[in-house]
C-alpha cells in the first residue's frame, strides 16, 4: 500500500470500521467469550468482544493502547494513533506514552515503509520528548519525569522512546 493510499484509508472512513467488519469482509468470523470469568485470558477476550463491533473512532485512547500493543491492522492503526497522539502524544492503556510507545516499537517495520507516517511518528515522537524536558520536573526517587498537566512518564518508558528515536532516526 503505497502513502497515497494510506492517507486515503485515513480520509476514506476508515474510523467508521469496525473488527467485526473488517473480519465479515475477509470471510472470518471468531468465536467470542463473553462468559464472565477471573482469569486474565478470558478477561483480555471479554474486552475484544466488547469493542469487536464498535466504529474505530469511538474507541477509548486506552482501547488503542490496547490494540497497538498486539500489532493489528497498521494500516488502520497507525494513522489513527498518530491523529490521537497529535492531540496527547502521552495517552496510554498501562502508562503514560505507551500508545507513542507502541507505534515505534510494534510498528516499526510499518513506519520505515510508510515514510509520510514514519516523519509525522518522528514529529510527534521529538515534540513529546522535547516536552519532557522542558516541561517535567525530574522525581529521582520514583524514577520518571512528571509533567505539569499530572502526566507520569517513567524512567523505561523514557529510554525506550530515546531507543525508537534512534531506532527510526527521528
Amino acid at each position: 500500500m503505497n502513502n497515497h493510499s494510506l492517507e486515503n484509508v485515513v480520509t476514506d472512513g476508515v474510523g467508521l470500521l469496525s473488527f467485526g467488519q473488517i473480519d465479515r469482509q475477509r470471510g472470518f468470523v471468531p468465536k467470542l467469550d463473553t462468559s464472565n470469568s477471573e482469569n486474565q485470558l478470558a478477561s483480555w477476550e471479554q474486552w475484544y468482544a466488547s469493542i469487536y463491533e464498535i466504529a474505530f473512532q469511538e474507541l477509548t485512547d486506552e482501547d488503542f493502547s490496547r490494540i497497538t500493543n498486539n500489532g493489528w491492522y497498521p494500516e488502520y492503526f497507525v494513522p489513527l494513533s498518530l491523529s490521537r497522539l497529535e492531540v496527547n502524544a502521552f495517552i496510554g492503556y498501562y502508562h503514560d506514552g505507551q500508545l507513542l510507545e507502541n507505534i515505534g516499537i510494534v510498528y516499526k517495520g510499518f513506519l520505515h515503509d510508510n515514510p509520510h507516517l514514519l516523519n509525522k511518528y518522528c514529529d510527534i515522537l521529538n515534540r513529546a520528548l522535547q516536552r519532557l524536558y522542558t516541561d517535567g520536573d525530574r522525581i529521582p526517587d520514583a524514577d520518571c519525569v512528571i509533567l505539569q498537566d499530572g502526566t507520569t512518564m517513567f524512567d523505561d518508558t523514557h529510554t525506550k522512546l530515546l531507543n525508537v528515536q534512534v531506532a527510526l532516526s527521528c
